[in-house]
């Protein structure tokens, strides 16, 4: 009698320990998936660099579905960007606009300065491209005043000079 409990509690207390060990992992795992969709994110970089759009799109598409399943809307809205510009750069404006759209009604329920600019950064770019140049250069003022990414900084100047 005095075994089997012993035996039962050798057994709670590695359920327990092992419990223990596995939500920290679990945990873990979340944290993962958010790096996940910044991965998929460099890697659609390293794909557009290279003029392999197709292949970005995928990427793009595949972090887009990852942001969606861990309900990160910052994520979406700034895969929806990224799906605006790479159409912008293949010249298909409908699908451009259709996923600046997209990210418009994310944006209208989330504060997220950096979105609001990338999001300004576009309109920008679509009203230079539609050749109304003093309204590109009002969009892409204020999308600087948005953000103090240097990077996207540098993206706005290059366009300015454009």
């Amino acid at each position: 009698m005095k075994t089997e409990k012993r035996h039962i509690g050798r057994f709670s207390f590695c359920l327990v320990l092992a419990i223990l060990l596995v939500l920290p992992s679990l945990k873990a795992q979340d944290s993962l998936s958010q790096k996940s969709v910044e991965a998929y994110f460099d890697e659609a970089r390293i794909f557009s660099n290279r003029n392999q759009m197709d292949l970005a799109l995928e990427v793009i598409d595949k972090a887009s579905k990852l942001a969606e399943k861990n309900e990160d809307v910052k994520s979406l809205i700034d895969s929806y960007h990224k799906f605006s510009l790479h159409y912008m750069k293949l010249g298909k404006e409908e699908n451009s606009i259709f996923y600046w759209d997209r990210a418009k009604v994310l944006l209208k329920d989330v504060e997220y300065p950096y979105g609001n600019a990338i999001h300004k950064f576009i309109e920008g770019l679509r009203k230079y491209n539609a050749g109304n140049h003093f309204a590109a250069i009002f969009e892409l003022e204020e999308a600087k005043q948005l953000s103090n990414d240097r990077n996207f900084y540098n993206n706005i100047l290059l366009a300015e000079g454009n």
